[in-house]
């Protein structure tokens, strides 16, 4: 029986996502939808596979409130999607603002009660 590991409840949504990959020779800079989120974290559908501790500075448009949050993140694993050509990558906040995670939070508690 697996453990769930989590600290933070993760919540299904699909935001639109802009995104910088830290760290590399050549700016990369993209866009793509998460496909859940918590207060501690994001999973993302991404065109390329990005290995383990990866940094992303991530622009997390939060849809109803017209608030974009900023946050960086580094992936904690990423699998290839079969068939598709994309990644799902899941990643965990390193530097999220203490007030954007107080909107952050706030956002998830609002979705998960509208969802029921």
């Amino acid at each position: 029986m697996n453990e769930e590991k989590r600290l933070h409840k993760r919540i299904s949504l699909s935001l639109p996502i802009n995104y910088e990959v830290l760290e590399t020779e050549k700016k990369e800079y993209n866009t793509t939808v998460c496909k859940d989120i918590s207060e501690g974290g994001i999973r993302l559908v991404l065109k390329k596979f990005y290995p383990p501790k990866t940094k992303l500075l991530l622009k997390i448009s939060l849809e109803g409130i017209n608030k974009v949050i900023e946050a960086m993140a580094e992936t904690v694993w990423s699998y290839n999607m079969r068939f598709a050509n994309t990644y799902h990558n899941g990643l965990r906040f390193i530097n999220l603002d203490t007030r954007d995670q107080n909107i952050l939070r706030e956002y998830i508690a609002v979705r998960e009660l509208t969802e029921q």
